[in-house]
């Protein structure tokens, strides 16, 4: 079944982007006197953390197998989250946010890589779509507060 290895987890990364996108701007702004420059960096570490991890996300999911990059990827969130938490300098935290970066591409890519092997072609692009629709309808894109 796909709702465990496919939906759940889309889901869950993304209510986590929609949790932590509004509120780490304010917190590097008034928790650590970030200026605006400095919250630029915060905001976009998470798309940095994600695009130079794409690539060697697909090697490490060839190596440890789909399932186990899956698994490590949420690993490597709940530290970049728990990170993130703790911060109580600048450094640490956009470390943090680029870290969680990196996470969402080891379960993006291994995600995608998933479906690809155990669904048929008729159905790949359905439930690749219905998956990241899942995820953007819980992102900060889509949640207004």
């Amino acid at each position: 079944s796909l709702v465990f290895t496919v939906y759940a987890p889309s889901i869950l990364q993304g209510v986590g982007e929609a949790a932590s996108g509004p509120i780490l701007p304010l917190y590097a702004r008034h928790g650590l006197n970030a200026t605006d420059g400095v919250i630029g960096a915060v905001v976009s570490g998470r798309a940095v953390g994600e695009m130079a991890f794409s690539i060697p996300s697909g090697h490490i999911a060839s190596q440890l197998g789909v399932k186990n990059t899956m698994l490590l990827g949420g690993v490597v969130a709940t530290v970049a989250g728990l990170g993130c938490a703790a911060a109580t300098d600048i450094p640490t935290l956009v470390v943090s946010v680029i870290l969680f970066g990196v996470a969402m591409a080891l379960m993006r890519i291994s995600r995608q890589t998933y479906v690809a092997d155990v669904c048929p072609p008729s159905r790949r692009g359905k439930v690749s779509l219905s998956a990241s629709l899942l995820a953007l309808n819980c992102s900060p894109q889509t949640v207004r507060l």
